[in-house]
């Protein structure tokens, strides 16, 4: 019978030399590449909050851990999903900014930008324009402007989705890349997840 098996004694050791390794950063983990109760565990001891895309991921998430930070990104939010009690939500295009500004709800948000990058066949992008997935930069001038005069909804920063399967060198001009496009905007909070590889070579 096929089945996992999980070497949370291992696994243990190289969350402790990935979080050494981080530095004065807060790491989320993505509930949807493994939510394994016993793994979240394990996880728990070194993360600062988890993300999640669904509702159904956060539920999951606020029974084993209820006084959490939780991340909640995700294209399609359904109005309850939209309107949860998190610590920062994941804006993916105006229309759902202009559905979160007219629900009253209080939020605090990143906005995901999908950028044209300096690297030969990697885009961020998915689709072009403003997509379920994220938006170029012209969508997230739009959701600034719509920011401006209230304070209900709060920008904090961006989110940027890292193109997947990168070696490190690649990942590094990618994150410089949103890095700069972020310090443009005069914010200061950044995720970078995902797409990260997560690999960690020993000697």
């Amino acid at each position: 019978m096929p089945a996992y098996v999980y070497d949370l004694v291992e696994l243990d050791a190289h969350l402790s030399a990935v979080r050494a390794a981080l530095g004065d950063v807060e790491l989320y983990y993505a509930v949807k590449a493994n939510p394994d109760p016993e793994l979240l565990r394990v996880l728990s001891r070194y993360v600062d909050g988890w993300e999640v895309a669904s509702g159904g991921e956060l539920a999951h998430v606020r029974e084993l851990f209820p006084d959490a930070s939780i991340a909640l990104g995700g294209p399609g939010k359904t109005e309850k999903e939209l309107l949860s009690e998190v610590t920062r939500l994941h804006v993916e295009s105006p229309g759902e900014l202009r559905r979160l500004l007219a629900s009253g709800h209080r939020a605090d948000v990143l906005l995901r930008v999908n950028l044209d990058v300096p690297i030969e066949g990697v885009s961020l992008a998915m689709g072009g324009g403003a997509t379920p997935f994220g938006m170029d930069p012209e969508g997230i001038a739009a959701c600034v402007a719509m920011l401006e005069g209230q304070d209900t909804v709060r920008l904090r920063g961006i989110h940027a989705h890292l193109a997947s399967g990168l070696d490190a060198a690649r990942l590094l001009v990618l994150a410089e890349a949103v890095l700069t496009y972020a310090r443009g905007l005069g914010v200061t909070e950044i995720n970078l997840g995902g797409g990260m590889a997560g690999v960690l070579r020993r000697p």
